[in-house]
């Protein structure tokens, strides 16, 4: 235990020692920045020494005040910040991220603090203050993709209880997410595997939830687009062919009712051939959400919703027969 002991107070003089030289350095480059003296230096020592959370941010405040233009402030920020966002307890959590937030002077450092705010509410499940704190920085164009995925999640649980309160600005920030991850945008401290392994899960996940978000806004189209997406990216989940179906029923309700008022003519041909089309493409979606949800723990869940439309749609355009749908869904089942 003693030689652990030794290790451990060695690791952070370490620590404090780079926090100093880094503002050291800092200053040479500045030769007008004040120097650190011995005090200001034990403060330092101090902060990074202490283990918990809460100690960090209580020194952090006795050092801002009486420092609050330490060329060692950016790298001390960095250092709370991150004890503040690994806090276990989320009620302690989010009381030193309201309390850090408190302590920036900068737009630049406010940014930083918020999404460390955000983040707690969400584990907290305060939704709302989450998007609220969010909301006020300047553009949520500078928000780590992480966030902004866990948000997008957020709007997504909230749009399947109902409540669409952030729903636009869920979407919003789900394609603010995937323009990111597209352009290959990683966030910082990642390395090259993790990213590999975050994009191939996240992405899809993103399209399935825009999609979903979009069918509750009432853009079954744009719903579509996003679903087909999804499928690309993940063509095993179940999930993304049960949303495509509900889209393009929705397409195929909208076309019907529509139709319906149409005069006979060209348009209305036009239309008919769509809603046929819109209807094979219901039937084909959940057929393949059947077959790849079977004997999985969704398999019940997913019948539940589709198996009736199935089973209407089928022998609406098979004279009244259900002949040849199961050979359907078996075609789609994972070999």
């Amino acid at each position: 235990m003693k030689l652990v002991s030794r290790i451990l107070v060695c690791a952070l003089a370490a620590a404090a020692a780079c926090v100093a030289a880094a503002a050291v350095a800092q200053e040479k480059a500045a030769p007008l920045a004040r120097q650190i003296d011995a005090d200001e230096n034990r403060q330092i020592t101090d902060i990074v020494r202490v283990t918990t959370a809460t100690q960090k941010v209580q020194l952090l405040t006795a050092y801002l005040a009486a420092h609050p233009a330490s060329v060692a402030r950016p790298r001390l920020l960095t250092h709370v910040g991150i004890s503040v966002s690994r806090e276990q307890d989320t009620a302690v959590r989010v009381d030193l991220a309201e309390k850090f937030l408190g302590l920036m002077s900068t737009d630049a450092e406010r940014n930083v603090a918020s999404a460390i705010l955000a983040e707690a509410y969400l584990k907290a499940n305060r939704v709302d203050d989450a998007f609220q704190t969010v909301a006020f920085l300047p553009s949520p164009d500078s928000l780590d993709l992480r966030l902004l995925a866990r948000l997008v999640s957020a709007g997504v649980e909230e749009t399947k209880q109902r409540n669409l309160k952030h729903l636009m600005i869920s979407r919003k920030y789900g394609e603010l997410a995937i323009r990111a991850m597209e352009a290959d945008l990683r966030p910082g401290g990642m390395n090259a595997a993790g990213w590999s392994d975050y994009k191939g899960k996240t992405l899809p996940s993103l399209f399935q939830s825009i999609g979903l978000l979009d069918l509750h806004a009432g853009l079954p189209a744009d719903a579509m687009t996003h679903l087909r997406k999804a499928v690309e990216l993940a063509p095993d989940d179940p999930m993304n062919y049960t949303y495509l179906g509900a889209a393009a029923n929705e397409e195929y309700s909208r076309a019907s009712q529509q139709l319906k008022q149409m005069p006979a003519g060209p348009p209305r041909d036009a239309l008919g051939q769509k809603t046929f089309e819109l209807l094979n493409q219901v039937i084909d979606a959940y057929a393949h959400a059947l077959a790849l949800s079977s004997g999985t723990p969704l398999e019940q869940t997913i019948r539940a919703q589709v198996w009736a439309d199935v089973e209407t749609y089928y022998k609406f355009l098979h004279k009244g027969s259900l002949e040849g749908l199961q050979a359907l869904i078996d075609k789609y089942r994972k070999q």
